[in-house]
């Protein structure tokens, strides 16, 4: 009697809630059953129990007693509007040879008074985070695959660039912003602002002029008024 009130209430349980029951849970029905009288009316039972087990899991927010599918370990929400391709002609190098997007200009808006220094925060955020989820929450989504190529969270070395070693300006200054108007739009390059930097130990000053292989120029826009990085070149 008892195994088959398990079975039936095992199948009422997976019926409501899409999932299967936990052996925790299983473990403390058997438990009641077996202490139960033999003329045991089980559907009272089953309907109490699985009543209980929906409220407990919608109060908590999360539940003990049900295996779950993980959420995907990327951001969301408004501030991560879906990416769409370039509107115009040409093409910049890409990580993983990718296909390059234009970030989407939903809740995006032109700088007020001086952003260098947020920009400067967010470029140092990225290159000190420690986990891919970090440095993704710190990109637009159209930046994802050059987050990912870059690694910067598994870095262990990675230390913050002081202001020195760095050069920010708006977006439209920057010699590399032309490929990036013609795909994107002149309006998602006037409302961005640009870094460009060498490393962490080269003065700007010099890093053109004596380093230019290892030249980056990262390209920011301002969302919902959270800096994102959505570019990079070269």
């Amino acid at each position: 009697m008892a195994d088959e009130v398990e079975a039936r209430l095992r199948r009422l349980l997976v019926s409501l809630v899409a999932t299967e029951p936990s052996p925790g849970l299983v473990e403390r029905v058997r438990g009641r059953v077996r202490g139960s009288p033999t003329k045991l009316n089980w559907r009272p039972l089953a309907a109490a129990a699985g009543t209980a087990v929906i409220v407990a899991a919608a109060l908590a927010g999360s539940s003990q007693l049900f295996r779950t599918t993980p959420a995907p370990n990327q951001p969301h929400g408004a501030l991560y509007p879906s990416p769409h391709k370039p509107t115009g002609p040409g093409s910049i190098p890409f990580p993983a040879g990718g296909p390059f997007t234009c970030p989407s200009l939903a809740g995006v808006g032109p700088a007020s008074g001086d952003p260098a220094a947020a920009v400067w925060a967010t470029f140092n955020a990225m290159v000190t985070a420690r986990s891919e989820l970090a440095d993704l929450k710190l990109a637009d989504r159209a930046a994802w695959p050059v987050v990912r190529a870059n690694r910067w969270w598994q870095q262990k070395s990675g230390r913050p660039y002081p202001m020195s070693a760095v050069a920010v300006a708006p977006a439209v200054t920057s010699p590399y912003s032309a490929p990036l108007e013609s795909l994107c739009g002149r309006r998602t390059v006037s409302d961005s602002w640009a870094l460009s930097t060498c490393s962490p130990t080269i003065a700007i000053a010099q890093c053109v002029t004596r380093h230019p292989a290892v030249e980056g120029t990262y390209f920011f826009l301002r969302r919902y008024s959270t800096w994102l990085l959505w570019a990079e070149y070269p």
